[in-house]
C-alpha cells in the first residue's frame, strides 16, 4: 500500500511530466508547459526514492529556464550530497549537456570515489579538444593528486576520442621518471595503461616505446577509420564478454543442478522458490521444469505451492521460461492453473499459445477437470484455437483434440484438410486417424489426391478407422471406402502409402478382396508392400475361420509353385486358430496338407505336430500307413541332420503302430540300426 507521504510525492512526480493546455485557434501542435523547477528541486532531495530522484534530475537538466540551470549547477557543486550529485551527473551524461562541464571537471577532485566516478562517466561522452588539453596538463602535473589523475586517465580511455591517445602516451614516460617504489605512481601507470587498452583496443604491454611506435602508425588515421577500429574493438569485446557470461551462467546452472540432485524431496520444495528470483533466465527455466517434474511425484497437499510458482513463471518476461511454465501447468490440479492456461491461450505470442494448448490438453485428462464445466471451458478454448491465424497453434489444437478422441472436432479437422499449409494438412490427417467418422468421408476421399505422401498415409488410417465402425456407415459409403483402398493399394505412387492400404484392407476387409491382396503380394512390388499384403491376407483368412477357404488358397499357391508361402499359410492359420474354442474342428482339415508341405520343405519338426494328431485319429488302415510313412520320412530327415537320439525317440514313439514283419517295421529297423551305428 502507498503511504500518504509517498502518495503525495508520486502525484507530484506525475505532475512534473508536463501538462498540455487547450490549443489556441490555428495551432496544430501540442505545446508542453514546463513544470516548476523549484518543485523538481524538492523531489531531487528525496534520497529514499531513487526513481523519483532520477526523474526529477532528468527533468531539471531538460528544463529551459535559468532557474533550473542554477539549481543543477548549485547541486553539482554540493559534493557532500552524494545521491543528488549522482542523479544529476547521470542526467547530464545522458543528455550530453555541455553547460555543466566545468562543474563536473571540478568534481574530479572530490574526496568521494563515487562522485569522481559519476563525474568521469558524464564527462567521457562530451569531451572536446580544450578539455582534452587540460587533462593532458593535469596528467603530467605531479601536484595533481593521484586519485584525480587516475580518474582523468579513465575518462580519456572511456571517451573513444582519437585525440585522447596523445595525453595518455605523454603520461607514460612521465610516470617512469618518478620513484619506482611510489604506490601512487604505480596506480597512475596502471590506470594509464588500462585507459590506453580501452581506448585503442590494443594490449601491447607497459613499454612506452611500443605504444609510441603503434601511435606513429595510426595517428594519421581519419576519424571515420578510427571509429571503424573502435567499433571492431567494441564488437570483439562484447562477443568475448558474452562468451564469458554464457560460460559463467552455464557453470552456475550446473552447480544448481548438482545441488538440486543432492537434495531430498522436502529440501527441493523449499529450494525451488529461491530459483524463480534469479536474474538468469536459464535458472528460472530450470525451476519451471523442476516444478513440473516434482508435481508428478509429490502429494497434492505439498505440491500446491508448486502450482503457484508455475503460474508466476508463466508471466515471466523470458518466453522460454513462460513456455516451460505453461507446459508444467498442465499437471496442476488447481483450477487457477486451468484458468491461467486459458488466458495464455489468447496471448499475442504464438509460442506461448502453443504451450498453453499443450498444457490444456494435459489438464483435460486430470481427474479434477472431469466435470462438465471444466470440460466445456477447456474444449471451447481448443476449438477456438482451430481458427487461429498461426499455423503452429492450429496444428497443436488439432493434435490435442485427436489425442482426446473428440468426435466433435471431426468437422474442423476435415475442413483443415483443404489448408494450403502442408503441416496443417498433415496433423489434421493424423488426428483423423483417431477420431474420423462417417461425416468426414467426403473430405477424406477428396484429400486422397494430396501431393504429400504423409498426408495420404494418415488418411488411409482414417479410412480404416471409419471402416471399423461398419454399423454406423451406409453400404454405399462402405463400398466407396473399400474401393478407394483397393485403388490406393494398386496405384498410389508411394510404397509406404500402398503398404498402409494393404494393412487397412487386412484390418477391415473380407474374403472377396483376397485376390487383390494376392496380386499385390505376388507382383513385382516393393518388398514392404508385398509383406503387408501377405500379412493382410493372413489376417482376413484367420478372421474368416473357413478351413475350406484356406485349402482353396493352398491349392492356388501350389499351382503357383509357392511352397514356402503354402507352409507359411498353413502354419499361420494353425497358430491363430489354436486358441479358439472350435480349434479342433478348424484345424483337422489342415493337418494332412501341413504335414505334407512341411516334409517337402524339409521342416520335419513342423510336420511332427500334425502327424501326431493324424495318427491319434481313428482312420482307415491305408491312411494310417500313409501317415506312418511320413513319420518315418521325418525320422530320416532327423538322421540326415545328425540328430540320431531324436530319430530313435521318434521311432520308439510309433513302434506299436508299425506291427511286426511289415515293410514299414523293416524300414524302421533299418533306420534304428543306422541311428545306433557310430
Amino acid at each position: 500500500m502507498i503511504t500518504p507521504p509517498l502518495a503525495g510525492w508520486t502525484l507530484a512526480l506525475l505532475l512534473t511530466m508536463g501538462q498540455v493546455p487547450s490549443l489556441p485557434p490555428g495551432t496544430d501542435k501540442q505545446v508542453e508547459i514546463p513544470v516548476d523547477p523549484f518543485r523538481l528541486r524538492e523531489q531531487l532531495r528525496i534520497k529514499d526514492m531513487p526513481i523519483v530522484q532520477a526523474q526529477a534530475a532528468l527533468a531539471l537538466v531538460r528544463h529551459p529556464s535559468r532557474e533550473a540551470e542554477a539549481i543543477v549547477r548549485q547541486s553539482l557543486q554540493q559534493l557532500e550530497e552524494e545521491t543528488t550529485f549522482l542523479a544529476l551527473a547521470s542526467a547530464v551524461g545522458a543528455e550530453r549537456d555541455t553547460r555543466y562541464r566545468e562543474d563536473l571537471i571540478r568534481a574530479l577532485t572530490a574526496t568521494r570515489p563515487a562522485v569522481r566516478q559519476a563525474a568521469a562517466e558524464a564527462l567521457s561522452v562530451q569531451l572536446d579538444q580544450a578539455t582534452i588539453d587540460r587533462f593532458k596538463d593535469a596528467l603530467i602535473d605531479p601536484r595533481v593528486g593521484a586519485p584525480t589523475r587516475t580518474i582523468i586517465a579513465w575518462t580519456l580511455g572511456r571517451s573513444g576520442r582519437k585525440a585522447a591517445v596523445e595525453p595518455l602516451l605523454l603520461a607514460l614516460p612521465r610516470e617512469r621518471t618518478e620513484p619506482v617504489n611510489s604506490r601512487e605512481t604505480s596506480e597512475i601507470r596502471y590506470a594509464v595503461l588500462e585507459a590506453l587498452v580501452s581506448l585503442t583496443g590494443q594490449d601491447i604491454g607497459a613499454d612506452p616505446g611500443l605504444w609510441e611506435a603503434w601511435w606513429a602508425r595510426h595517428k594519421n588515421l581519419s576519424n571515420e577509420r578510427w571509429l571503424e577500429l573502435r567499433l571492431a574493438h567494441q564488437a570483439s569485446r562484447i562477443a568475448r564478454l558474452e562468451s564469458e557470461l554464457d560460460a559463467t551462467r552455464n557453470q552456475g546452472l550446473r552447480l544448481h543442478q548438482d545441488l538440486y540432485a543432492r537434495q531430498n524431496s522436502t529440501e527441493r520444495l523449499a529450494y525451488l522458490p529461491t530459483l524463480i528470483e534469479q536474474s538468469d533466465p536459464a535458472l528460472r527455466n530450470q525451476a519451471a521444469i523442476w516444478c513440473a517434474e516434482a508435481l508428478a511425484v509429490t502429494e497434492p497437499g505439498p505440491a500446491k505451492p508448486l502450482g503457484a510458482l508455475l503460474i508466476r513463471l508463466s508471466r515471466d518476461s523470458d518466453p522460454t521460461v513462460a513456455r516451460s511454465a505453461c507446459v508444467g501447468l498442465g499437471r496442476v490440479t488447481d483450477p487457477a492453473a486451468r484458468d491461467r492456461l486459458i488466458q495464455v491461450a489468447s496471448s499475442p505470442s504464438v509460442p506461448l499459445r502453443v504451450a498453453a494448448l499443450r498444457g490444456l490438453a494435459q489438464q483435460a485428462r486430470l481427474p479434477s477437470n472431469q466435470d462438465a464445466a471444466s470440460k466445456t471451458a477447456i474444449e471451447a478454448q481448443i476449438f477456438k484455437s482451430l481458427e487461429d491465424s498461426a499455423i503452429e497453434v492450429v496444428v497443436e489444437a488439432a493434435e490435442d483434440l485427436s489425442i482426446r478422441g473428440q468426435e466433435a472436432a471431426v468437422p474442423f479437422l476435415a475442413n483443415l484438410l483443404r489448408s494450403p499449409q502442408e503441416p496443417v494438412r498433415k496433423i489434421s490427417a493424423q488426428a483423423l486417424e483417431r477420431v474420423a467418422n462417417n461425416t468426414a468421408i467426403e473430405a477424406i476421399l477428396k484429400a486422397m489426391d494430396d501431393p504429400q505422401p504423409l498426408v495420404r498415409f494418415s488418411l488411409v488410417g482414417a479410412m480404416a478407422h471409419i471402416l471399423g465402425q461398419k454399423e454406423k456407415i451406409s453400404a454405399t459409403d462402405l463400398l466407396r471406402l473399400q474401393s478407394r483402398l483397393e485403388v490406393v493399394l494398386l496405384r498410389d505412387g508411394d510404397s509406404g502409402v500402398r503398404a498402409r492400404a494393404a494393412s487397412a484392407m487386412g484390418e477391415t476387409g473380407g474374403p472377396p478382396i483376397l485376390g487383390i491382396l494376392w496380386r499385390a503380394a505376388s507382383s513385382a512390388e516393393d518388398a514392404r508392400v508385398q509383406d503387408k499384403a501377405w500379412a493382410a491376407m493372413m489376417e482376413i483368412l484367420a478372421r474368416a475361420a473357413q478351413p475350406a477357404l484356406v485349402l482353396e488358397w493352398d491349392k492356388t499357391l501350389a499351382d503357383a509353385n509357392q511352397s514356402q508361402k503354402r507352409l507359411n499359410l498353413l502354419v499361420e492359420m494353425s497358430s491363430r486358430w489354436q486358441k479358439r474354442n472350435d480349434a479342433k474342428t478348424l484345424l483337422a482339415p489342415l493337418q494332412e496338407p501341413l504335414a505334407g508341405v512341411a516334409l517337402e520343405q524339409g521342416k520335419w519338426q513342423t510336420a511332427l505336430g500334425p502327424l501326431r494328431e493324424l495318427l491319434s485319429t481313428m482312420t482307415s488302415e491305408p491312411q494310417t500307413q500313409a501317415h506312418l510313412r511320413k513319420w518315418l520320412a521325418a525320422c530320416n530327415f532327423a538322421l540326415a541332420e545328425g540328430n540320431a537320439p531324436e530319430a530313435l525317440k521318434l521311432l520308439r514313439e510309433v513302434e506299436p503302430l508299425l506291427g511286426k514283419n511289415t515293410p514299414l517295421a523293416q524300414q524302421a529297423q533299418d533306420l534304428a540300426k543306422k541311428a545306433k551305428s557310430p
